[in-house]
């Protein structure tokens, strides 16, 4: 509110009283902000579903691109890797330096997965050997967030 007074008052001639703004002109000045910040935030919220939909066409893309969908499925189906579709939140036992640990599937682990495949081994896949990837670390962010992704709807 002060901000615009000051606004008001820096363009209008202070010497002139009848210049000064009036109730109504504060009301309609409250009003024009008020717009233009509602727009602002639909447009920038609009902008984020856009990019959103921009990473998951682009974490599919690298997801059949770098061969994922040859041992994984996105649909429930067990193939030579475990289905990458209900995997978050699933309670699992890994191997990490020879020692047997109980974990939940959580975001940070899908991305370690991807990256280091056998820093933590899934018990249940011990005898299959998941290749290292050849992606960058963008690329592994995105491929992690379009698993993620897919968990979530």
């Amino acid at each position: 509110m002060r901000l615009y007074v000051i606004f008001i008052f820096l363009s209008c001639n202070i010497n002139n009283p009848s210049l000064w703004p009036n109730k109504y002109m504060v009301q309609y000045l409250k009003l024009f902000f008020f717009c233009f910040f509602c727009v602002l935030f639909i447009a920038c919220t609009q902008k984020k579903k856009q990019n959103q939909t921009d990473f998951m066409a682009e974490g599919k893309l690298i997801f059949e691109q770098s061969g994922c969908a040859i041992c994984h499925s996105l649909n429930g189906e067990t193939m030579y890797g475990p289905a990458l579709n209900s995997i978050l939140g699933k309670s699992i036992h890994v191997l990490r330096d020879s020692i047997q640990h109980s974990i939940t599937v959580d975001e940070d682990y899908i991305y370690r997965a991807i990256k280091d495949p056998d820093f933590e081994k899934n018990e249940a896949y011990l005898s299959k050997k998941m290749p290292l990837p050849i992606l960058t670390d963008k690329q592994i962010e995105i491929l992690s967030t379009y698993i993620i992704q897919l968990n979530k709807h």
